[in-house]
């Protein structure tokens, strides 16, 4: 097959906080222009492709790797931020190791999807990865492009586009109110009535809103589809989390799937996946060493002077403090 793709709709869960920058205290959603019939842009709130694909396919696809094959403790820093962030180009020479290239597509079809860096070559992935558009009445171009004018005209009555924005307000409070006792010991306790506040504000998607978005896979096998969609479903299974930050919490996509352009069912594309997956530990820590090196093995620590001069003796336990057991392993 030339190319399959995975056309989704998500409807939110939970406010969606995909941040483009701030205005003073206001944190702002990213907009991105689109061309309206009349010629005019408008802003139309979004999810970048970026992050969709780090979200939904990179994150939860590579910690199910490192899980299943036991990397934990056993990949460098570098090797880690190739699975989770695509690694970074830093010693680029301009000569690609194609044997290095097929032998990752072979062992890893969730890699050969998205590619990455290593220091000194680039990787590409087969993986488009669209914006995630909300559904309005300013998206209808870009979400008649994923969905279908057929799809497009099943939802429910496209509004406008700020419509769906809502803005929400945190006030910080002091330790005053969290903690009066540890307040009260502060020596400049006196000197002050209330703690100092700050109010942050922000925008965010509302909760309900519909999003559209797809991935398009180039020429891939069912290996490739079945981690596609392996990853997708891991990332709802914990919550289909995008966006979010901390003042706010987590934004929240429950998402639907429709494959064009493969003939095998979804589920068997996963379980081939999986079996294929399962096969390849050796021959994948084997890739990242050949890739990134093998790991250095750890120095023993130096054993610390005793100080100088005479050791103070231990305090004497608290009246009823008993042992953890800890200290006499």
């Amino acid at each position: 097959m030339s190319s399959a793709r995975i056309v989704c709709l998500s409807r939110a869960a939970a406010p969606i906080t995909h941040m483009a920058g701030t205005a003073g205290n206001e944190s702002l959603i990213l907009r991105t222009p689109v061309q309206q019939p009349d010629g005019t842009d408008r802003q139309v709130p979004a999810i970048s492709g970026n992050h969709m694909r780090n979200r939904t396919l990179r994150t939860p696809g590579a910690q199910w790797l490192v899980d299943e094959y036991g990397l934990r403790g056993f990949c460098t820093l570098t090797q880690l931020n190739f699975l989770f962030h695509g690694g970074s180009l830093t010693d680029s020479t301009g000569r690609e190791n194609t044997a290095l290239i097929a032998e990752l597509h072979e062992c890893s079809p969730l890699f050969k999807l998205l590619g990455g860096c290593r220091p000194e070559q680039m990787l590409g992935g087969s993986a488009r990865v669209s914006h995630a558009w909300v559904c309005c009445e300013q998206s209808r171009t870009p979400v008649g492009a994923i969905l279908g004018d057929e799809a497009l005209r099943e939802l429910p009555p496209l509004l406008p586009a700020e419509w769906f924005v809502r803005k929400y307000q945190n006030t910080t409070s002091g330790v005053r109110e969290k903690n009066p006792a540890l307040a009260e010991s502060a020596p400049d306790f006196a000197e002050s009535e209330s703690d100092p506040r700050m109010i942050y504000t922000g925008e965010c998607v509302m909760t309900g809103a519909y999003f559209a978005h797809d991935y398009t896979l180039m020429d891939p096998t069912v290996l490739d589809i079945g981690a596609a969609l392996w990853s997708l479903d891991l990332w709802q299974r914990s919550g289909g989390v995008v966006g979010g930050m901390g003042a706010k919490g987590h934004g929240k996509l429950f998402t639907r799937v429709l494959i064009e352009g493969c003939d095998v069912p979804p589920q068997e594309c996963v379980t081939a996946y999986l079996r294929h997956a399962r096969g390849q530990k050796d021959r994948f820590r084997a890739w990242l060493e050949a890739a990134f090196g093998a790991p250095k093995e750890k120095k023993p620590a130096k054993a610390k002077a005793p100080p100088k001069g005479k050791a103070k003796p231990a305090p004497e336990p608290a009246p009823g403090a008993e042992p953890t057991g800890d200290l006499f392993q």
